[in-house]
């Protein structure tokens, strides 16, 4: 984006929301250059994808295949996962797997911690 332009993501984003004005909310999403097309059976879902990048390319925009991502049945989108019946924040995810290596850990290292630590009786002794 330029440097002259402070308002280049809002701009960007405004003129997604534009080009695929006629889908929006009904098979595609837009956050900046993040484009997610969702649909309920496979061949609708191929239909869509064509919809869209024929809009893509009539405003003369490009898309980078290597960062594309076809037929996904689970995503990563706006800090969230998005699955097919319903969104989970990832924050979520991450505080389960932090709870799983804490339960996970060897008893051995949870009793090790617990001798490390001395008792008021012991300091007065």
């Amino acid at each position: 984006m330029p440097f002259g332009l402070k308002n280049a993501p809002a701009l960007f984003q405004r003129m997604m929301n534009h080009i695929l004005q006629e889908y929006l909310d009904d098979l595609v999403a837009v956050y900046l250059d993040d484009i997610i097309i969702y649909s309920k059976i496979f061949e609708e879902h191929i239909k869509h994808i064509t919809k869209v990048l024929e809009k893509l390319r009539e405003a003369n925009l490009i898309i980078k295949l290597r960062k594309c991502k076809f037929f996904e049945v689970e995503i990563s989108f706006l800090e969230h996962i998005v699955r097919r019946y319903g969104l989970k924040p990832v924050w979520i995810q991450n505080l389960t797997l932090t709870i799983d290596a804490v339960i996970a850990a060897p008893q051995e290292a949870r009793d090790s911690s617990q001798e490390a630590q001395v008792s008021p009786q012991k300091l007065r002794d």
